[in-house]
């Protein structure tokens, strides 16, 4: 009887830890395709900055010289006015 009852819960053990094992695998296959997300939201990111830069870089190409030219216009003005 002691031995049935010894067998009974190995065998509940074993099937507690093939359960357990199951459960990790689903973890892991969830872990994974959340990094997997993570790393395509982290490159997109990545691109979209480059190009923000990239247009802010344009943008303050093509301004500071009409600032500059209107500095200097205020100036020719203000010299020759006042």
């Amino acid at each position: 009887m002691n031995e049935d009852r010894i067998a009974s819960l190995l065998g509940e053990i074993r099937d507690n830890q093939r359960e357990a094992l199951q459960q990790q695998r689903v973890q892991l296959e969830v872990a994974r395709n959340h990094l997997e997300q993570a790393k395509t939201q982290v490159d997109e990111s990545l691109k979209l900055t480059r190009e923000a830069v990239s247009r802010q870089r344009t943008i303050t190409r093509l301004a500071m010289p009409a600032l500059l030219f209107c500095i200097a216009a205020i100036v020719y003005i203000a010299v020759r006015y006042l």
